[in-house]
């Protein structure tokens, strides 16, 4: 269900949904789905995109409750002992790519039309979808 959730806003080119109740399930859904499996991202940004914000306070916005979780995942990871020498090792190894990439990240989307960031938004959601829809066949 969730990857034709994921399929279906890019795919029919949905700018809103149809009430303020779809908004709040969709939210709702995504700090759920963040919550049991760390990953949200589609149910967030289709939320987001549906409030039809301008591509830096989309930006902001998904950023934001990506560091907010993040943050509260490391509150709960510390005492657990998840974060063990493999771990951090991982994080460090990883860095020097997620620091390029947030590099570009601040960039580019000053190189692109609203429009343009739209349609990056759209392909991700299908991306998305199909890679969903393909691990659970």
């Amino acid at each position: 269900m969730l990857p034709i959730k994921v399929l279906k806003k890019p795919l029919f080119n949905l700018s809103a949904f149809p009430n303020k109740a779809a908004q709040i399930i969709s939210g709702i859904g995504g700090g759920f789905v963040m919550g049991l499996m760390g990953t949200g991202g589609p149910l967030y940004v289709t939320y987001l995109k549906s409030l039809g914000l301008n591509k830096d306070s989309f930006r902001f916005s998904l950023i934001f409750v990506l560091f907010l979780s993040n943050c509260i995942r490391v509150g709960f990871g510390i005492p657990t002992g998840y974060f063990d020498a493999q771990n951090i090792s991982i994080f460090i190894y990883c860095a020097p790519a997620y620091f390029f990439a947030l590099a570009i990240g601040y960039k580019l989307p000053k190189f692109i039309s609203d429009k343009h960031f739209a349609w990056v938004i759209n392909a991700l959601l299908v991306l998305s979808g199909v890679s969903l829809l393909i691990k659970n066949i």
